[in-house]
């Protein structure tokens, strides 16, 4: 957790020199703490487990990563970019594979950097509880319907199907997601 925290803070020296429409830097923070403690709430419903549960909140804080350097890197090109066919389309990368591979060349753990990468497209996995990228992709999705900013409903049907197989009904209701 502390790790991912200076990361932030030392990315955050960037942000004043991004001049990217569309993208302010205050919400990004904002929602990023909000997904991080989310994150690491829903996991602590399955476990105890303090690596897991900090591994939660720093994936939560850094799953979108790859849109500030995306920001910062290519102000013009990432104006009002608010979806990955768009980012792929522009720059020919998405935020989450972008976020993926930095923070892997920062050596942070390859579970964090994995459910980052998945987190807005779930996998089955064929496991029967909540994983990380679960986790993550319930925090992502908790805090853009608080925010206003749903994916489309077919992307959101077929990620959430997926997750109900994984881990039930009940739990999706419990998640608000059904």
């Amino acid at each position: 957790q502390v790790l991912a925290i200076v990361m932030m803070v030392d990315v955050f020296s960037l942000c004043d020199k991004t001049a990217c429409q569309g993208f302010s830097v205050p919400e990004f923070f904002r929602h990023s703490r909000m997904v991080a403690w989310n994150a690491q709430a829903l996991m602590r419903n399955i476990t105890n487990d303090r690596e897991l549960l900090g591994a939660a909140f720093t994936a939560g804080l850094l799953h979108d990563i790859g849109k500030l350097l995306l920001a910062v890197n290519y102000p013009i090109e990432y104006r009002n970019c608010h979806d990955k066919g768009k980012e792929v389309a522009r720059l020919g990368i998405d935020h989450t594979e972008l976020g993926a591979h930095f923070l892997k060349t920062r050596k942070l753990p390859e579970t964090v950097v994995e459910a980052i990468k998945s987190h807005d497209d779930l996998t089955a996995t064929g496991e029967d509880q909540l994983t990380l990228a679960d986790s993550l992709f319930i925090a992502n999705l908790q805090e853009h319907a608080r925010s206003g900013t749903k994916p489309s409903a077919g992307k959101l049907s077929k990620q959430v199907s997926i997750l109900g197989k994984r881990v039930g009904i009940k739990r999706l209701v419990d998640f608000g997601l059904a």
